[in-house]
């Protein structure tokens, strides 16, 4: 997001209101400076991102892509800081499209044929009752 966002500073915004809409669901009160609003949101946020993603990286990096057993791995993001993560990435896509290239962008998480097609897949893979909704903890 940080490489596709430094080019993107560099192009005139075509739908301003795009970026007053990202930035005003992270808290930020658009100033008129949209290259300065999002900074913020990136300033809040970045720690938060990189903290999980490293410890997502390090999974990666250790079990998945290069099975290192008994590497140690902390502790893996919830399942709601992940959705959370998800949200950011789709909402900075959102973002991308409205604010530069005037295109709507697929409502990727509110599309329920996505989840239920990754149900079929699972399904056809041999795994009993994969559940597609999670019970609040």
């Amino acid at each position: 997001m940080r490489g596709i966002y430094q080019l993107a500073k560099h192009e005139q915004i075509q739908d301003i209101a795009a970026a007053q809409g990202f930035v005003g669901q992270y808290g930020i009160i658009a100033s008129g400076n949209w290259t300065r609003d999002l900074d913020q949101v990136f300033s809040a946020r970045e720690r938060w991102i990189r903290d999980h993603m490293r410890a997502i990286n390090q999974v990666r990096h250790t079990w998945l892509a290069h099975l290192q057993q008994d590497a140690p791995i902390d502790p893996l993001p919830s399942i709601a800081a992940f959705e959370e993560l998800l949200a950011f990435a789709f909402g900075f896509h959102w973002f991308v499209n409205e604010a530069f290239l005037s295109v709507v962008s697929h409502p990727i998480l509110d599309d329920r044929r996505i989840a239920s097609s990754l149900l079929s897949v699972l399904k056809k893979m041999g795994m009993s009752h994969p559940v597609l909704e999670f019970e609040d903890i």
